[in-house]
C-alpha cells in the first residue's frame, strides 16, 4: 500500500494513513510557533526557532513519505 505519489519534490497523500500524517506535520507546525512564540523574546527569535522545528519536522516527513510512495 502506497500512502503518498511523489509530484516534483513534494509527496502528496493518497491514503488515510497519509492524510493524517499530513494533518499531523501541519497541527505540529502550528503548535510550535504558539509555543516558540510565547517564550521568544523577539520575531527573529521566534522565526529561527520555529522554522529549524519545521525543518526537522518535514526532514522526518519526507523520509517516511520517500519509503511509502510508489519507486519509479
Amino acid at each position: 500500500m502506497h500512502w503518498f505519489v511523489r509530484k516534483g519534490i513534494f509527496f502528496k497523500p493518497t491514503s488515510p494513513v497519509g492524510w493524517a500524517l499530513f494533518i499531523l506535520v501541519a497541527i505540529y507546525a502550528v503548535h510550535a510557533l504558539i509555543e516558540v512564540n510565547e517564550h521568544s523574546h523577539s520575531t527573529m527569535e521566534t522565526i529561527i526557532n520555529w522554522f529549524f522545528r519545521v525543518i526537522l519536522v518535514g526532514v522526518a516527513y519526507t523520509i517516511v513519505a520517500y519509503f511509502m510512495s510508489e519507486k519509479e
